[in-house]
């Protein structure tokens, strides 16, 4: 695979919190780690093994101390969270994070569109806006698209982290990173979250990478799965050894 495929290049990597100090921790160990455009790879491992340091070293929202990280073919290594939006978009664990509970649908959607561009003092909502909206609202089967004027804050905890699903795709990234997207959802909701951010990656050919303690779901989800431990890479599998893996398998890892 030529390198112009990597969407994700991570070049000896180290990440270390308060260096020099009895209370150091080497969170990332040199990791190496190359991830192709398209490939959806599910993070998994005990607390403390790394998997949120990773995720935010890609994201830009913690400097690493060593290694280079390049995206889509770019040196990212020193840019800050801001500079690589318009490759990356990210849902969180908490369903109320990234969306204003203040702010209707509709407006939520609209600054959702502006993430990574040049914000303006005032931001019309034109007819072209409003179908796309509800076109890509409508992709996730729950009636929302009819109820743009409804405050975000009047949603279930699972409703909201289903359209920001949708408001991620909305500026086009390139990267989905998906913190534990539905740790904090009843298992009903949760199952239709995860097969909602699913057909989104393929839908949409994005890169994406998945942190989940669940193991049922880093069996059924992805094409690539790696184990982190104590701020390595332990395991890492892909194709039709990833399909083959048993969750007895994963709890032996374990």
């Amino acid at each position: 695979m030529s390198d112009n495929l990597k969407m994700i290049h991570l070049t000896n990597i180290s990440k270390t919190f308060y260096p020099g100090t009895p209370r150091e921790i080497k969170a990332l160990k040199e990791i190496n780690l190359h991830i192709e455009q398209g490939e959806f790879v599910v993070v998994i491992g005990s607390n403390g093994s790394g998997k949120s340091t990773l995720l935010n070293a890609i994201a830009g929202n913690i400097m690493v101390n060593e290694g280079n990280i390049a995206i889509d073919g770019n040196d990212v290594t020193r840019k800050k969270d801001f500079e690589r939006s318009k490759y990356i978009a990210r849902i969180f664990q908490d369903p109320f994070m990234g969306t204003a509970s203040e702010l209707s649908i509709l407006d939520n959607f609209r600054l959702a569109a502006l993430r990574t561009r040049r914000k303006l003092p005032i931001i019309g909502i034109d007819a072209q806006f409003l179908r796309t909206v509800k076109d890509k609202i409508a992709m996730l089967g729950l009636g929302l698209e009819n109820k743009l004027e409804q405050p975000m804050g009047a949603l279930s905890g699972g409703q909201r982290q289903a359209l920001t699903l949708i408001m991620a795709i909305m500026d086009e990234p390139k990267i989905l990173l998906l913190d534990e997207p539905s740790a904090a959802l009843d298992p009903k909701t949760s199952e239709i979250i995860m097969q909602k951010a699913k057909d989104i990656i393929t839908e949409f050919k994005l890169t994406a990478l998945l942190i989940t303690h669940q193991l049922k779901d880093a069996q059924t989800y992805g094409n690539r799965i790696i184990m982190l431990e104590t701020g390595s890479v332990s395991h890492d599998l892909k194709g039709e050894e990833k399909a083959q893996l048993s969750t007895t398998d994963l709890v032996e890892w374990f």
